[in-house]
C-alpha cells in the first residue's frame, strides 16, 4: 500500500530543516532558503501524470515514498531537471536523453518535438543505474527559487550533455567509433 504524504505537511516538515541538507550518498546539498528537498530511497523511481481536481499533477514514487506537485525538480544534488505537469503529459524541460547501464520503462506516448526537452503522456520508471542527460545550461540546485521542490535519488545519475541522436525509445545512441 502506498503512503501518500499530504503536500502541506511534507513542505512544512522539510522547509523547517536548515540547509545544507543531506543528499544521495550523504553528500551535502546547498539549497536556497525556501526550497524543499525530498531524498527518495534507493531503487526504481516512478513518474506519473495524474488528473486531479485542480488539473494535472505529477506523482513520483520510490519505495513507500510518494511526492506530488504541479512542478518538480529532479536531480542528484549537482544538477536539476524541471518537470512540469501539463494537460499533454509530463514535460521534462532540460532533458536531452538518457543512457545505461540502467533501464527506463515508458508506458504511454513520447513527444520529442517539444523544445526544450521531452513530453511523456503516461508513466515513466527509472531503474537504478540510469544516467539522465541534461542541457549544458540546465539549472543547479542552488539556482532553484523558494517554493521549489527538489527530489534526489542515489539510484540515478545526471550529467550535462547537449542533445545527441536518439533512438525511437529516447535513449542516446552511441556515437560511431573513431578510426
Amino acid at each position: 500500500m502506498k503512503r501518500h504524504i499530504p503536500f502541506a505537511v511534507l513542505a512544512a516538515l522539510l522547509i523547517a530543516a536548515d540547509p545544507p541538507q543531506a543528499g544521495p550518498a550523504g553528500q551535502r546539498i546547498e539549497l536556497p532558503e525556501g526550497v524543499t528537498h525530498v531524498a527518495m530511497p534507493p531503487g526504481a523511481v516512478q513518474w506519473e501524470n495524474v488528473r486531479a481536481k485542480g488539473g494535472m499533477i505529477l506523482r513520483v514514487t520510490a519505495g513507500k515514498t510518494v511526492v506530488e506537485g504541479k512542478r518538480l525538480f529532479y536531480g542528484d544534488g549537482k544538477l536539476a531537471v524541471e518537470i512540469a505537469a501539463t494537460a499533454q503529459g509530463m514535460h521534462f524541460v532540460q532533458w536531452t536523453g538518457w543512457k545505461g547501464p540502467g533501464e527506463q520503462r515508458i508506458s504511454g506516448n513520447m513527444d520529442f518535438s517539444v523544445r526544450p526537452g521531452i513530453l511523456i503522456d503516461g508513466q515513466l520508471v527509472d531503474e537504478p543505474g540510469l544516467i539522465w542527460c541534461v542541457e549544458p545550461n540546465g539549472p543547479k540546485p542552488g539556482d532553484l527559487k523558494p517554493g521549489s521542490i527538489y527530489i534526489t535519488t542515489p539510484s540515478i545519475k545526471f550529467e550535462r550533455q547537449a542533445a545527441l541522436k536518439r533512438g525511437a525509445d529516447g535513449k542516446i545512441q552511441d556515437p560511431p567509433a573513431k578510426e
